[in-house]
């Protein structure tokens, strides 16, 4: 309810944070109310608020997840907006989830260059275009809502503008089409390394911004900007009627 953009607050989804001992826990839903295992933008935005709020001290620190611990290391400051790295931990290959090469014939999309599956700690499929012309006319929402509902990933696709810089669109998993993925920044990144479209690092340009990929071996990092937009204030009483009217 909270996510809802008309009647809530309006978000992609909703994370908690709780106080550990030097650390701070996160636990992550979806829009849709469903659990997440991580989010790359979203680990940001909590590490912004816990150094803010005091209750941890940068410029290094962990957020523990469901998928284990992430090291923050805050870059730097400039007003509301901090600049934050995060070990996003393992990424790796994945199998391909059974179907795939059907559900990729069976859509009304472009042809795909290359189709990997990767876990950043989530799952995702990451589709490469042949041109720039074909991710700008994508209808990412219709097609990353037939291929999540088939498959349950979420869904990138990702067209190399050079060796250093990949464009990329996406559709998460339980929300829609997003502006911004982190954790499908670090896929797109780690699919074009191993398509032999770059190295070890990526500017990976979103439509809402550009995230810094570094992959090292099995491992990635993520950097980019988190900024404070407002506090907001629930109403505990609101929210139980409206939740109750669901």
């Amino acid at each position: 309810m909270l996510c809802n953009r008309r009647l809530g607050v309006g978000a992609d989804g909703i994370m908690r944070m709780s106080a550990l001992d030097g650390a701070v826990k996160m636990e992550l839903r979806n829009a849709d109310g469903s659990p997440a295992e991580m989010s790359g933008n979203g680990i940001r935005c909590l590490a912004q608020a816990g150094i803010r709020s005091g209750l941890v001290e940068g410029p290094s620190f962990v957020v523990v997840s469901v998928v284990g611990e992430r090291r923050i290391s805050l870059l730097g400051r400039s007003g509301s907006t901090d600049f934050i790295e995060v070990d996003m931990g393992e990424v790796v290959l994945t199998e391909d989830p059974p179907g795939l090469e059907k559900v990729l014939e069976m859509g009304e999309g472009p042809t795909y260059l290359g189709a990997l599956s990767v876990s950043v700690g989530n799952p995702h499929l990451v589709l490469q275009l042949g041109t720039e012309g074909e991710l700008a006319g994508l209808d990412a929402a219709a097609e990353g809502s037939r291929i999540e509902a088939a498959l349950g990933c979420n869904v990138e696709w990702v067209v190399p503008r050079s060796a250093a810089t990949l464009a990329m669109k996406v559709f998460e998993r339980g929300v829609g089409v997003t502006a911004a993925c982190g954790t499908g920044s670090v896929a797109v990144a780690l699919a074009a390394r191993e398509w032999g479209l770059g190295g070890d690092s990526f500017e990976v340009e979103n439509p809402g911004g550009v995230l810094g990929v570094r992959l090292e071996g099995g491992r990635a990092a993520l950097a980019g900007p988190a900024t404070h937009v407002g506090d907001v204030e629930v109403d505990e009483e609101w929210l139980s009627e409206a939740l109750g009217c669901l």
